[in-house]
């Protein structure tokens, strides 16, 4: 049996309740999240009562019924979406799960730290022996986390599912108990001492190496031999960090983020944008350069926000990389 709240470092899992009635129905008529879920966005406060009214109290094998959870910032206490979980009403131990974020919530790692728990309280205090999920193959996001969380893509029904006026492929996914799931782990945001320099470079080479093909060998060297004694202490640095580990970091100055890398194993996990948000919260940053050869970069901070102001057509050591000036703009 379940024992609530399931704590995480930054959330709280609970099952729905009233109070989650206007934020869960806001996010669940928006027709982005209702996409490819189960319901339209045409979702109302009384959908939300009568799931709130017809889910179980408690999690029972082969019951079948699904129970839906809240899942609360433990700060703020405000809901950023809920993970849901039932048992297959015909084998035992077996359950299948599944996740919805608030627009908000998403690109912070949140459906990786909250779902990623529930799978392993379900091993390890529920005994289950498979936990599945469905997805619909046009939902990439939802691959990818499933993929971080250790799901196995055990295949793909085509055009099997008769959904929202046209047939739909589905994937699925499972684990076992005993695949010894490899679980992403949770991050972390901390400031920074001097110690910290020499792996905030090693992070820097291997996140330049992967994204940044147009900037010349020499000119990486050059730029890394001065990362610990010029560029890092200049800036006040915000780390993300893994299992003691840094994963990615952030390098703010006077409202300007002047740097923000994340090591490639953990891209699409959420913690850039964390790192992003804590600058734009925390430290009142309003302003970021880009190399404009770096699109996938410029992109990132469009979709959050940021919009081209200016341009130089090299960058500010005068070497011949064009940068993108950007400004974060209140959302219309």
């Amino acid at each position: 049996m379940l024992e609530f709240p399931l704590l995480t470092e930054r959330f709280a899992l609970t099952p729905l309740g009233s109070a989650d009635r206007v934020a869960f129905t806001a996010y669940r008529r928006d027709p982005d999240i209702a996409r490819f879920q189960s319901w339209s966005p045409d979702w109302s406060d009384a959908d939300t009562d009568a799931l709130i009214a017809d889910q179980p109290t408690e999690l029972r094998s082969q019951s079948g019924a699904w129970l839906q959870l809240a899942v609360h910032d433990r700060t703020t206490t405000r809901l950023v979406g809920d993970v849901a979980v039932h048992a297959l009403a015909d084998q035992p131990d077996t359950y299948e799960v599944g996740v919805t974020l608030a627009p908000s919530s998403q690109g912070v790692g949140a459906g990786l730290e909250a779902l990623g728990h529930l799978v392993d309280v379900l091993f390890r205090a529920q005994g289950a022996h498979r936990i599945t999920a469905s997805t619909d193959v046009r939902n990439a996001a939802a691959a990818r986390l499933f993929r971080r969380l250790g799901f196995r893509h055990e295949g793909r029904a085509v055009d099997a599912d008769w959904f929202k006026d046209e047939w739909t492929s589905l994937d699925t996914w499972a684990v076992l108990r005993d695949d010894g799931r490899p679980v992403a782990p949770a991050f972390r945001l901390r400031g920074a001492v001097e110690a910290d320099h020499d792996a905030l470079v090693a992070v820097w080479r291997r996140a330049v190496d992967a994204t940044h093909h147009f900037l010349a060998e020499r000119d990486r060297d050059a730029i890394e031999e001065l990362l610990p004694t010029q560029y890092l202490p200049a800036v006040t640095l915000i780390i993300a960090e893994a299992d003691g580990q840094p994963i990615g970091f952030a390098g703010v100055h006077d409202g300007a983020l002047e740097m923000l890398f994340v090591d490639p194993t953990h891209h699409g996990s959420g913690v850039g944008s964390a790192l992003l948000t804590a600058a734009v919260q925390d430290h009142a940053v309003t302003r970021v350069d880009v190399n404009e050869q770096n699109a996938a970069a410029a992109d990132f901070y469009a979709r959050r926000g940021f919009e081209v102001v200016g341009r130089s057509s090299v960058d500010d050591t005068g070497r011949p990389y064009p940068i993108l000036h950007l400004e974060l703009h209140p959302p219309r």
